[in-house]
């Protein structure tokens, strides 16, 4: 009444349902909610780390054919940053899958953010990207790397599906090849296991 409202219809045409659905995974429902454009120029930065940490995944997948180059890990590789990435990402759906049990859709929303923006982006993506460019297209060490991104991109894919269903969908046909027309769509899909 006081016209100092946010319409909705303004705030998806400004960031999309995904960003708007970021910032409402973001709230303790228990507490009374202020909003400003502010929260969502933040929400809409943080939703573009998860989604270009995907993208990024995605695109150094183009060659990895899951049946003809995934690598068994075995004792040699247990020291790798590769296992490392893969036991960080399965403390992240222990994390994520237990808040989703407990309808703690912020602490789910915070564990995704930080293993995007942290454990993926600011080390683990870093320090593979030179093997991923630069090394021979069949070198093992490059197949282990995009093996451990396949299983991880697969499952964030899955993880992120009840906040960003949106940009889930996408990148899952992305990730299987599907089409719209296709019925394979990530909400058809289980969360990963730990």
């Amino acid at each position: 009444s006081l016209g100092n409202a946010i319409e909705v219809s303004d705030l998806l045409d400004e960031h999309g349902a995904d960003v708007c659905r970021w910032w409402v995974a973001s709230l303790s429902y228990i507490n009374d909610i202020k909003v400003d454009w502010e929260f969502f120029r933040v929400a809409s930065d943080e939703y573009r780390k998860v989604r270009n940490t995907i993208r990024f995944m995605l695109g150094n997948l183009a060659d990895f054919d899951r049946e003809a180059h995934a690598v068994t890990f075995g004792p040699d590789d247990a020291q790798s940053v590769d296992a490392w990435a893969l036991e960080r990402f399965g403390e992240l759906v222990a994390t994520v899958t237990g808040a989703y049990r407990d309808y703690q859709f912020k602490r789910a929303r915070e564990a995704l953010f930080a293993f995007c923006n942290d454990t993926m982006s600011a080390v683990y993506l870093a320090a593979t990207k030179d093997r991923l460019y630069c090394d021979a297209a069949d070198d093992r060490r490059r197949r282990r790397t995009q093996t451990a991104m396949d299983i991880i991109v697969s499952g964030l894919i899955r993880l992120v599906a009840p906040i960003l269903v949106h940009t889930a969908d996408e990148a899952w046909l992305a990730y299987t090849g599907a089409d719209m027309k296709e019925d394979d769509c990530v909400h058809l899909h289980l969360l990963p296991d730990a």
